[in-house]
């Protein structure tokens, strides 16, 4: 047994609020490398407005209702985690959907709102 810590987050550090994590449950190839962990930079209004809103939220429906527009959750996580959406296409589905899940609260109404 190795006595080297892992260095590979596998869930989001608190010391770093900069940035979200998910972990693949596949590796993907970005670039020539090997990527088992998404790192993305915090979305800002110019993303949603360059690449869209990758949710869809329906609040009036019993319960609300919140579906992933699959394409601009691909194209924005290329965008915050620099890696070419041919790649993120190589994802396992569950893995993509985990990138939206961690993305869905910044394009989402603030609770009570």
């Amino acid at each position: 047994m190795s006595d080297e810590p892992n260095t590979e987050p596998t869930e989001e550090p608190i010391e770093d609020p900069d940035h979200i994590y998910v972990k693949l449950s596949k590796p993907i190839n970005a670039y020539g490398d090997e990527v088992s962990v998404i790192k993305m930079r915090m979305p800002t209004a110019g993303d949603g407005m360059r690449v869209g809103n990758p949710v869809d939220f329906y609040p009036m429906t019993d319960p609300p209702l919140i579906r992933f527009n699959m394409p601009v959750v691909q194209a924005m996580v290329a965008r915050l985690a620099n890696i070419p959406s041919g790649s993120i296409e190589k994802m396992m589905p569950q893995d993509l959907v985990a990138c939206g899940w961690k993305l869905a609260h910044f394009f989402l109404p603030p609770v009570g709102t």
